[in-house]
Formats: structure tokens, C-alpha cells, sequence
């Protein structure tokens, strides 16, 4: 995880720089990022009894701040198109699993769990803490909890996705994105990545609320 990360900063940060490298430099280095970018995804993805919830939020912080760092400084060349196009897509398909509250993606149209069980989408953290407390644990999460091996603090078991984070890089690729092709192919697919976001509710709800407060707030 380290590896990767550094590869990808030393990456982003060689094709800000002045005086730009070659164009087939960056393009061998723009290869070499997806690949690891991809294999990282795919980490997430597959159901590895050791991967605990704080790496998954690792990975998943990676895969957002890379994104960011582009749209920050301007690097959304053509080499790094495709992959962007990759990651948005994955990160527009999380969603909430209806049935454990847990973070999940969409694969085929199906909704899939992530790598561990216990990545607890928002509100649904606490909740989900309170019940591992009291011993109510779903009989899903009972399940998971019997293949995941723990060394640690309950920290690293059940940990918490902020929303937040995913959306604000969202709109900002919307707004900075320069490579218009690949963010046309991903309008192409959103009907089925936005299809039953259970956690957009929860969202705007959060966000209303904020509203609300801060406007009794300047009244009062």
C-alpha cells in the first residue's frame, strides 16, 4: 500500500513539474498508475479475510486524493483520461447495502459487499457500533465477523466512509474535468450507477438539516 502510494505521488508530481517530461515519458508513467490503480480497485473489491476496514478507507482515500491532486494542479492530460474515467466510475457505483448498512459497489447491475463487511456508510456507523456492542450484530455481519482474523482494536473491524468526501470530488470533476470523452462514457452509464443510492437520501437529509440549522441560526 505504501509502494503504491508513493509511486502514484512521485508520478502526479513529476507531470506538474516544470520543465515538463516527454510525452512518452508520461504516457509509460500514466500506464503504470492505472495498472496500480486498478489492482488496488480490484483489492477492494475481492473478499480477502485480512484486509480490514482502516485499509479499505486507506485505499479509498488513495483512489480520491489522486483524483483530487489532478483537478488541484491541472494535470488532466490525455494519459491519465481513461484511468480517471476508471476510478470515477468505481466510485460512483458505492453505495450503502440495504441489508448491513455496510459499503458495497454495483457490478452488473448488482449491487456487490466491498472487501470487508464492517466499512459502515455514515449515520449507519454508530448504530452499527452500538450493535456489535450489545451483541444484535446481523446474522451477515456475524458471518463476516467469524472469517476476519482481528489483531487489533475494534477500530480497525468497523470504520466509517464519510460521503462527504466522495461527492465534493464528484462535483469537482464535473467542473475541472478536461478530458470531455471519457466523462461523456460515464454519463452514458449513469442512470445504472445512480440507480437505488441508498445512501443519497441519507445525504441530503444531512445536508437539509445543516441548512436548517444555519439558517435558525442567523435568525436567532
Amino acid at each position: 500500500m505504501d509502494i503504491a502510494q508513493k509511486f502514484i505521488t512521485d508520478y502526479l508530481v513529476t507531470a506538474c513539474s516544470e520543465p515538463l517530461p516527454s510525452e512518452d515519458e508520461l504516457a509509460k508513467f500514466a500506464a503504470n498508475v492505472q495498472l496500480v490503480l486498478n489492482g488496488l480497485v480490484n483489492m477492494l473489491k475481492l473478499k480477502f479475510q485480512t484486509l480490514y476496514g482502516s485499509m479499505v478507507q486507506r485505499v479509498l482515500k488513495l483512489i480520491i486524493d489522486t483524483l483530487l491532486f489532478q483537478y488541484e494542479r491541472g494535470i488532466c492530460n490525455v494519459f491519465l483520461g481513461d484511468c480517471r474515467k476508471m476510478m470515477l466510475q468505481f466510485l460512483l457505483s458505492l453505495r450503502c447495502d440495504s441489508s448491513c448498512r455496510c459499503l458495497a459497489y454495483l457490478h452488473e447491475r448488482r449491487v456487490t459487499p466491498m472487501a470487508n463487511a464492517f466499512v459502515v456508510v455514515d449515520r449507519c456507523y454508530e448504530r452499527a457500533l452500538n450493535e456489535k456492542a450489545n451483541g444484535h450484530s446481523s446474522q451477515e455481519s456475524n458471518s463476516n465477523a467469524q472469517r476476519t482474523t482481528v489483531d487489533g482494536s475494534d477500530s480497525n473491524l468497523i470504520v466509517h466512509f464519510n460521503i462527504n468526501e466522495l461527492w465534493e470530488l464528484i462535483l469537482k470533476a464535473i467542473k475541472k474535468e478536461r478530458y470531455w470523452p471519457a466523462l461523456k462514457q460515464l454519463f452514458v452509464s449513469l442512470k445504472y450507477l445512480l440507480h437505488d443510492r441508498y445512501f443519497i437520501q441519507g445525504w441530503q437529509e444531512q445536508k437539509t438539516k445543516q441548512q436548517q440549522n444555519s439558517t435558525v441560526n442567523n435568525s436567532s
